[in-house]
């Protein structure tokens, strides 16, 4: 399980280095469904040091946080939904 989360940061690193945007939507995708998203936040906190994003706007960083707050709200009511219907 640990592996498979590895081997998705990896990929989506390796996505944003060449700027192939589906990998990086379906990696992306891939580990919120099924790992914690806020582990993006430090991926991307890792390629605005690596691009050297220190003088401007954080941009991976914000990217990466927005997005792992959207999905993580969005978990916790659709889980809380699917719990009280069943």
């Amino acid at each position: 399980m640990i592996l498979l989360g590895a081997v998705l940061l990896f990929a989506c690193a390796i996505g944003l280095l060449n700027s192939w945007l589906w990998l990086i939507v379906l990696t992306t995708t891939m580990f919120s469904y099924r790992f914690h998203a806020g582990w993006l936040f430090g991926l991307g906190i890792v390629f605005d040091g690596y691009f050297g994003a220190f003088s401007s706007v954080p941009m991976y960083s914000l990217a990466f946080g927005g997005f792992a707050i959207i999905v993580e709200i969005l978990k916790s009511r659709l889980i809380g939904v699917q719990s009280t219907h069943e």
